[in-house]
């Protein structure tokens, strides 16, 4: 491998860490919001702290779309409307 090579992956792996421990941070606070506004930015699939990162995103997002059609929450009072 070439030596820049090298040095751009391992600087996107340490980018994807201090990432990963932002996200965790955040689900810790319970900031779901914050988590959906971060941008994940990965060296690739195999990277174990990526996959970790998509996760907890993927996560929040789902708990935030959840509350937001549940019942008795405006937006599923007004979807039922429909």
């Amino acid at each position: 491998m070439r030596p820049a090579l090298v040095l751009a992956v391992a600087l996107a792996a340490c980018g994807t860490a201090r990432d990963l421990d932002r996200l965790k941070d955040l689900n810790a606070a319970g900031d779901l919001a914050a988590i959906a506004d971060t941008a994940v930015d990965c060296t690739g699939p195999d990277d174990p702290a990526c996959l970790q990162a998509r996760e907890i995103k993927a996560n929040a997002c789902l708990r935030l779309g959840t509350a937001a059609l549940a019942p008795g929450s405006a937006r599923a009072a007004c979807a039922s409307r429909r």
